[in-house]
């Protein structure tokens, strides 16, 4: 059960203890450029400008736009994934289960796709079919539902579905995390990693999870 989580909830709570523990978040700017700068890297955004000695980049799908600026060994595949939300009804499925689940507020969440379309996140009348077919297959009664939303989003995938956690080719202070689910290696994120960077990012210890893994060499 501990996969079955409200994300809304969860990230209200990620955004209170990292304000607690000090951390300073600002929302609304978009960083424009990263660039060294006397011995540390200036980040430019939309109406501020900072300076940090090290800096992760940690932008979802959106770090591939600061790949060749910082030489980045990154490469990703967006997958779009729709579902959709039914009314709120009583309490009836108390399980976890992928692509099928009813939240603590009664809704049902009902999904989902996997689809290589770029960067789009619109919604289409085939994914809703694609939906309802499966479940409806699983549990019948719920197409007494009423659905009301319908919504897409990008999943952060790399081509063989596994995290890169890297750093720059030629700056030593930048470093990179890309992966799909972060709720599910949240464990990884706030402990050794969060601690590995702490210290100064000593050695590298994750080459396993190298981007330089999608490189392609030459066969002799």
């Amino acid at each position: 059960m501990d996969g079955h989580v409200n994300p809304l909830l969860m990230l209200r709570a990620l955004v209170d203890a990292f304000v607690l523990s000090g951390g300073k978040l600002v929302t609304g700017q978009k960083v424009r450029s990263i660039a060294p700068s006397e011995g540390a890297y200036r980040l430019t955004a939309d109406q501020m400008t900072v300076s940090a000695e090290r800096v992760l980049i940690a932008a979802g799908n959106d770090s591939a736009e600061f790949a060749e600026s910082l030489d980045l060994p990154l490469k990703l595949t967006p997958e779009r994934g729709q579902i959709m939300v039914t009314e709120r009804v009583a309490p009836l499925f108390p399980y976890a289960s992928n692509g099928l689940r009813q939240h603590v507020t009664g809704t049902f969440q009902l999904g989902v796709t996997h689809e290589k379309v770029g960067r789009s996140v619109d919604v289409t009348s085939n994914g809703a079919n694609y939906i309802a077919k499966r479940v409806m297959s699983i549990m019948p009664d719920l197409a007494n539902l009423r659905v009301v939303r319908q919504w897409a989003g990008l999943r952060v995938l790399t081509p063989d579905g596994y995290p890169i956690v890297d750093r720059s080719r030629s700056y030593a202070g930048v470093h990179f995390i890309a992966c799909h689910s972060g709720v599910t290696l949240v464990a990884f994120h706030a402990g050794p990693f969060a601690k590995w960077l702490a210290e100064g990012a000593p050695g590298n210890p994750y080459a396993d999870f190298s981007g330089s893994r999608f490189d392609i060499g030459v066969a002799a």
